[in-house]
C-alpha cells in the first residue's frame, strides 16, 4: 500500500516539473508578423503636414474627408479671388431690376447644358437679337460678345454676374456665380456634386458646353471654363457650370436640373418657381 501511494507521489510531482506544451499538446508557434501600415497610393503631402487646407496647381495634397482611416483624396483645389471685368466692358447693360431671370436646361452630348433668360426687359432682348422682343423674354446667345475679352468668356461673366444679382443701376457683384445642379433619385435629393460614394447620383466635368472647356474629375486642378467656376467648391470638389455630366447608379431613375445659385435650396417639387431651377430631366442615357 505504502510503495502504491509513494509512487503515485513521486510521478505526480515529476508531471508537474514537466514543461508546459501550451494548448493540445501543440508547442507555441511563431509570433503573428507585424502588419504593415497602411500607406495613401496618391504621390502627394497631406495637407495638414505642409500647412495647407486646399490644392493648388503647383502644389496639390491629399487630405481625408471620410471615417475611414485608410482613405485618401486629393483636397478640393483653392478658391482663387476673380476680378470680374467692369461693368463698361460689356456691349449691353444689366437687365432692369424688376426682371425675371430662371433657367433653362437640356441634354448636350453625354451631359446636360444650362440657359439663362430674363422676362421683363425688351429694350435689353433687342439690343442683344436685333429684333423687337415685346415680351421681353430672352436668352444671352447673341453677335453682341466682342471686343477687349474673348466672346463666350465675356458672356459668361456677363450672364455670371447677373446669377450673382448684377441689374441696371445697382452695384456689381464683387464675384460672378455660375449655376449648381440638383439630383433626385428615390428618396434622395441634393446637390449634385462629384460625390461617387454613398450617393446614387454624382455630377462632375463641370464648365462650359465646349470638351476644352470642361474640367477633369481625375486631377487636382481645375480645368472648367469659365476658370472662375472653381470659387464655387465644396468637400468633393467644384459644383458650378453652365454644363455638367451626370453619373447615375444603374436600375435607379435619376432626375436632374440647374438651379440659379442664389435660389439653390428649393426644395424638390416639380412645381418650383420660375426663378429658381430648371424642369427635371430623366437621366435615360449613358
Amino acid at each position: 500500500m505504502m510503495d502504491y501511494l509513494g509512487r503515485l507521489i513521486l510521478g505526480l510531482g515529476l508531471a508537474g516539473m514537466l514543461p508546459s506544451c501550451g494548448h493540445g499538446g501543440q508547442p507555441p508557434g511563431p509570433p503573428s508578423p507585424t502588419p504593415t501600415p497602411w500607406k495613401c497610393e496618391i504621390h502627394a503631402p497631406w495637407c495638414d503636414q505642409v500647412g495647407q487646407t486646399c490644392s493648388t496647381p503647383d502644389a496639390p495634397c491629399v487630405h481625408n474627408p471620410t471615417s475611414d482611416p485608410n482613405h485618401c483624396e486629393f483636397a478640393p483645389p483653392c478658391a482663387p479671388t476673380p476680378t470680374p471685368p467692369p461693368s463698361d466692358v460689356f456691349p449691353v447693360r444689366f437687365p432692369k431690376q424688376d426682371v425675371v431671370a430662371y433657367v433653362r436646361n437640356s441634354k448636350y452630348g453625354n451631359g446636360l447644358d444650362s440657359t439663362l433668360r430674363i422676362m421683363g426687359d425688351p429694350e435689353l432682348c433687342e439690343q442683344l437679337h436685333h429684333v423687337a422682343v415685346p415680351s421681353g423674354d430672352c436668352h444671352f446667345d447673341s453677335d453682341v460678345w466682342t471686343g477687349p475679352y474673348d466672346g463666350s468668356l465675356m458672356r459668361a461673366t456677363y450672364e455670371g454676374l447677373v446669377y450673382a444679382g448684377a441689374r441696371d443701376g445697382l452695384t456689381v457683384p464683387d464675384h460672378p456665380l455660375g449655376p449648381v445642379w440638383q439630383y433626385k433619385s428615390g428618396t434622395e435629393f441634393g446637390r449634385c456634386h462629384d460625390q461617387r460614394e454613398g450617393v446614387l447620383v454624382s455630377c462632375d466635368h463641370f464648365g462650359s458646353a465646349f470638351v476644352d472647356g470642361r474640367d477633369d474629375p481625375q486631377t487636382p486642378a481645375f480645368e472648367g471654363q469659365p476658370p472662375w467656376l472653381v470659387d464655387q467648391h465644396d468637400q468633393f470638389g467644384p459644383f458650378s457650370g453652365f454644363f455638367m455630366i451626370p453619373q447615375v447608379t444603374p436600375g435607379a431613375p435619376a432626375y436632374v436640373r440647374a438651379c440659379a445659385p442664389l435660389s439653390e435650396l428649393s426644395g424638390p417639387g416639380d412645381a418650383a418657381p420660375k426663378d429658381s431651377c430648371g424642369p427635371w430631366l430623366l437621366v435615360d442615357w449613358r
